[in-house]
Parts: C-alpha cells; structure tokens; sequence
C-alpha cells in the first residue's frame, strides 16, 4: 500500500487536515497555508488515494477514504484534528465524523452538501453525465477543465485563479476523477447531521450554485453545535476565491472551539512530510 504523502505546514499540539474536492488536488490549499498554520497550529493538505497516482477503484469511495484518513492521521502522529472539506472533502469529513468522532476535536464543511441529487435520481444522472460523458467522448482532463472552472467561479473571475485550479484539474488522473465522481453522486450523510457531537462550521459561497447557502444554513442548523457563515463575492471555489476571508473564518471558529479540544499528537509517532 502507497504510503500517505501530505503538505505540512505550522506546529503545536492542535491540528488541522485540508480535505480537498473532485476537481482540485491537495496542492489547491497551498495558498492558505500561511494565512493557517502557525507555531501553535499544524496544518496539512492531502491528495485523496487515487488523487496521488495510485491505482485501484479499491482505493476510491467514502469508505476507503475515511480508511486512508485514519491510517494518515496515524502516519503524522496526530491523535485528534480539525477536519476542513471543501465540496467532496466535506462530504469525506462527515462521513469520517460519522465513522470516527474519536479522532475529531470539530468539523469545517464548505461549499458542499449532506446528500447529494434528489429522490427521483435526476439531479444524479444530470452530474455524472455532465463529469463523465466529456470523458468517454475522449476529452482529456486539460480540456474538461476548461469550462468547469470557470463555472465553479463567481463574477467577476479571477483569471490567474481559473489557470491555477485548471492546470490542478488537469493533473488528476481521469480513472480517479471518474470514480470520485461516481461516489459523490452516491452520497447521503442527511442522517448523520442531528448526530454530530462536536463543533461544527459550515460556509457557503453566496453565489454558489453546486452546494447553495441555503443548503449550508440548513446543515448548520441541524447540527447541535453548528454555525453558518457566507462568503460574499464567492461561489464553489470560496476557499480559495476569498482565501483571506476563509482563512479568518477558520482562525476565529479554531480558537472558539480551543476549550474543547482534545490531545493533538500521539506521543512517540514522528511526523513525516
């Protein structure tokens, strides 16, 4: 089995694990990084199994994800974290919250969404013709990222963002891509949300059409412990379209939620990067 490989940033006993979404890789949190981390806060970003050029429909799907999550944790010595999912890696992070909240001290969701698609199946079938067909037409992940960032973006688009995130997306390996995309549109964690012990934020881009702020509004609502923010002039891509606004967004709720933290690295366990 591969080993896990991360970006590690900051120190300090309280933890934070950036999950990233279908199209982006872990390389997309990379701006954030010195806006999070600092001495007394560790942060990492992780490219999903699969996302990292391994191989094996095996290693894709939310319960080999929360799998590889855990064996990552373990990998970086960290016993408890902060999970933050942006779009897929939130539905990754509820699902991890569902599997095992002993390993989590609260959870940040973003732009992203409980269940996916609606009872009759339409919205499911639209998405992964939309992802999928481009694909078995022979497009290459390049040109399917031409025209999917741009829509995950809010006006007016930031030109040197939509390069960035499209050489991202043309980086992930197509049989990857397929496959997550078919998971996403398998999800549904609505049970799981009244459950949730721990704190949890939830943000929305406010003009974010994939996973809308009323969606995010309603999560928080659900959760006992949840909160709801908006970032303005956002859409899909919030995190990293308003990197400075999500970055405080995060900083506020990590130190609102300190008294409740529990231990962050396993004793023993060197960290390796």
């Amino acid at each position: 089995m591969k080993p896990p490989r991360w970006i590690d940033a900051g120190g300090g006993d309280r933890c934070v694990v950036l999950l990233h979404g279908v199209s982006t890789r872990a390389e997309a949190w990379a701006p954030l990084l010195p806006l999070l981390a600092t001495p007394r806060l560790r942060v990492l970003a992780w490219d999903l199994p699969g996302y990292d050029g391994a191989c094996g429909d095996e290693l894709i799907g939310f319960v080999p994800w929360c799998d590889a999550l855990a064996r990552l944790l373990d990998a970086a010595g960290i016993d408890r974290c902060i999970v933050v999912g942006h779009s897929l890696g939130g539905m990754i992070a509820l699902d991890f919250a569902a599997r095992r909240p002993d390993r989590l001290d609260a959870l940040v969701l973003a732009c992203t969404t409980p269940g996916f698609g609606t009872i009759d199946g339409r919205r499911q079938r639209e998405y992964l013709a939309r992802r999928l067909d481009p694909l078995a037409a022979g497009l290459g992940m390049a040109e399917i990222a031409v025209a999917e960032i741009p829509a995950m973006m809010a006006e007016p688009i930031d030109g040197a963002l939509v390069e960035r995130h499209r050489a991202l997306m043309a980086s992930i390996p197509p049989a990857a891509y397929a496959a997550a995309t078919r998971a996403v549109a398998g999800f549904d964690r609505r049970i799981t949300v009244p459950g949730l012990a721990m704190p949890v934020l939830c943000i929305a881009g406010a003009e974010d059409r994939l996973a809308p702020p009323d969606l995010l509004r309603s999560m928080a609502r659900r959760a006992p412990r949840g909160r709801f923010e908006i970032l303005a002039d956002a859409a899909h891509l919030a995190p990293f379209e308003a990197p400075g606004k999500f970055a405080r967004l995060l900083g506020d709720f990590i130190e609102a939620t300190a008294g409740s933290a529990g231990a962050g690295r396993h004793s023993g366990i060197a960290a390796s990067r």
